[in-house]
């Protein structure tokens, strides 16, 4: 979901879970999140633990991408262009089945 709306150009908000940080890279704001801080990791972990929300941290991400819109959408078009493109991706594919 956050490469297919960084494809529109949209910048991210959100918690650094898992694998996000590596997708969306300087193209948002992301709030450090502790993902094992309930001793363990699975899929739908969100549906089944009490999760405390930092509001005021996303808020003031989102001010920050509010107040340098223009920066982070240049920051998603490049992101993208250079990394999560299907071209870029695929290049990546070639270049390592390549190495071996």
């Amino acid at each position: 979901a956050l490469i297919e709306c960084m494809s529109f150009g949209l910048p991210v908000l959100g918690l650094a879970s898992g694998g996000v940080p590596e997708i969306v890279g300087e193209a948002g704001y992301l709030v450090n999140f502790d993902d094992f801080s309930h001793g363990f990791f699975f899929g739908s972990r969100y549906e089944y633990i009490e999760l405390d929300i930092p509001y005021e941290m996303l808020y003031t991400g989102l001010a920050k991408i509010a107040n340098n819109y223009s920066f982070f959408v240049q920051k998603v078009q490049s992101r993208f262009k250079d990394e999560l493109d299907m071209a870029a991706v695929s290049r990546k594919y070639m270049n390592f089945l390549d190495s071996v």
